[in-house]
């Protein structure tokens, strides 16, 4: 159970860690507005939520507790990833402007969500298929009590990696 609670609030850190790093990112790049910031928050949430539809489809299918030391590590890589396709931010976004065209205010908007979600949607899936294998390796009998204890951690951890990121990163 240990290994459960700590991989649950490093999840919460690096979700909340990840989240403020690509706000403060795309501030820079689209200005800080709320556009900038509900289109980063809706881009996660959705790769996300889809990340957790599939993992629980999935999650019986697989030793639980290689397939959290698998996802953690596919998660670390496909950090890396992101980093390295926010430092080619610019052909990305040209990219989706020759597909959408810029001229009107929805092909802007098409234009940020396609560029911020190739940057996002490798970790952000990751994460929410990370939850159900979580869920799913606490023991029947106390999984509401460990359930509880390990969304406490995860929302703790969430804490710390958004003070660890606006106050140490950014």
């Amino acid at each position: 159970e240990r290994l459960l609670y700590i991989s649950a609030c490093c999840s919460g850190l690096f979700i909340f860690a990840y989240m403020t790093l690509w706000s403060a990112t795309f501030s820079y790049i689209f200005g800080t507005t709320l556009y900038s910031l509900g289109i980063t928050f809706t881009v996660f949430l959705v790769w996300f939520a889809l990340g957790g539809f599939i993992g629980s489809a999935v999650s019986d299918r697989f030793n639980r507790k290689t397939a959290l030391g698998v996802i953690q590590i596919f998660i670390g890589l496909g950090t890396l990833v992101s980093i390295s396709l926010l430092t080619s931010y610019p052909a990305i976004h040209d990219t989706f402007g020759k597909i959408f065209g810029t001229q009107w205010w929805l092909s802007r908007y098409l234009v940020w969500f396609g560029s911020v979600e190739i940057i996002i949607f490798i970790p952000a899936f990751l994460l929410g298929v990370l939850f159900p294998f979580v869920q799913d390796s606490i023991k029947e009998p106390v999984k509401k009590t460990y359930a509880g204890s390990a969304f406490a951690l995860h929302m703790i951890g969430g804490v710390i990696g958004l003070c660890l990121a606006r106050y140490f990163i950014i």
